[in-house]
């Protein structure tokens, strides 16, 4: 049975993962599942793997989302982080450089919460401790989709003013990816206990990395305007 991803474009667990983004969401069953989710794509490493792909990630959370029981969509937008005068654009129009695609894609859930697992090129080429999900209510705004405050006066906005005419495309484009990896969730959810043996064991016999080896930070700089595509 072909997986269908309903996409709407708007005018108008053994290291768990810090899910403390999910506090926002006041449906304790919703707030479970997410962090639940979160903690197995981590597992799994679809963060690593796919979170660069904004509409792969969102695709693959709607389809769990959806046989959960949840009303789920992909939709289509672009995003933005303030800090003072500065601007971060992720998947806008006219700010994109070589290999980068304009457009932006979240998970909107029972039409209330805004969730977004694309965000692993931000911690590329903004900061390399950010969030790797962030979650919001929606507001009723034709421009404003969400909106969400970050720490040290920071800001993220998911706008809805301008949508990548291509977007359905591109998700579409990646449905047989897309059907591997959910593929490759179910199968985890059914032998959860091999995966975390295997997983200990590659653990265990696994080379040590340097400790001392640092994470490089890119801060947001005043006045400049970045974008990526995710």
């Amino acid at each position: 049975m072909p997986l269908r991803i309903p996409f709407t474009v708007s005018s108008h667990s053994p290291n768990p993962m810090n899910s403390a983004f999910f506090d926002v969401i006041t449906d304790s069953k919703l707030a479970h599942d997410l962090r639940q989710i979160a903690d197995d794509f981590q597992f799994l490493e679809f963060f690593d793997q796919y979170d660069t792909c904004c509409f792969t990630m969102s695709a693959m959370l709607v389809h769990i989302l959806q046989e959960k029981g949840y009303v789920a969509r992909v939709q289509g937008c672009y995003a933005e982080i303030r800090q003072n005068n500065g601007i971060f654009y992720i998947g806008y129009k006219g700010f994109v450089r070589d290999r980068q695609r304009e457009g932006h894609a979240v998970c909107i859930v029972n039409e209330k919460y805004l969730v977004d697992f694309g965000l692993g090129t931000l911690r590329k080429f903004y900061a390399s401790d950010f969030s790797q999900a962030l979650a919001s209510e929606i507001l009723n705004d034709e421009v404003m989709l969400a909106s969400l405050p970050l720490e040290n006066g920071m800001r993220i906005d998911w706008r809805i003013d301008w949508i990548s005419s291509v977007a359905e495309h591109r998700l579409q484009a990646q449905v047989p990816g897309i059907k591997q990896a959910v593929a490759d969730y179910d199968d985890f959810q059914k032998n959860r206990m091999s995966y975390l043996v295997k997983k200990l064991f590659v653990r265990e016999h696994k080379p040590s990395q340097d400790e001392h080896a640092s994470n490089t930070t890119l801060p947001l700089q005043t006045g400049r305007h970045y974008t990526i595509d995710i």
